[in-house]
């Protein structure tokens, strides 16, 4: 009997454990770059450049619900184009928390860009990228490995 009991003990703090819904990951998103395709692009082209990064968050609220929101940002961090506003780039995308989820969730984001419209300078391309959660949360921010823009 007595070992019957030190066992449900035990068993039923598990169970406890097991049912918990506590976020795994902080509140606030976490991401961190995955890739960047192609290594070259060529200037005033439509060339495509497909840029991935991997996002983590704790209480589920990354997307947009209801009406398109942007909530993913690229900079080309180039010296050359510090001046230029049309150097940051915004993006919405739909809400990521699935139906049947626990708090936390995780996952991939990828972006399309287009060649920047300027004229190729020595210093590679780099994008610094972040997101903002339903919250008003801020990402922090990750750099793309760099690319080349050429002629």
């Amino acid at each position: 009997m007595v070992l019957k009991k030190s066992l449900l003990l035990p068993l039923a703090f598990l169970l406890f454990v097991a049912c918990d819904d506590a976020p795994v990951f902080p509140n606030e998103p976490e991401i961190s770059f995955l890739s960047i395709t192609p290594s070259t692009a060529t200037q005033f082209t439509a060339d495509e450049i497909s840029l991935t990064i991997h996002y983590q968050d704790g209480d589920g609220d990354l997307g947009y619900e209801g009406d398109p929101t942007n909530n993913l940002f690229v900079e080309d961090m180039r010296s050359a184009y510090a001046a230029d506003s049309a150097r940051f780039s915004a993006f919405p995308f739909a809400s990521l928390t699935p139906e049947t989820r626990k708090p936390s969730i995780q996952g991939e984001i990828s972006v399309v860009l287009t060649t920047p419209p300027w004229e190729p300078t020595e210093e590679p391309l780099v994008y610094r990228v972040y997101i903002v959660d339903r919250a008003g949360n801020v990402s922090n921010s990750v750099l793309s490995t760099p690319i080349v823009v050429q002629q």
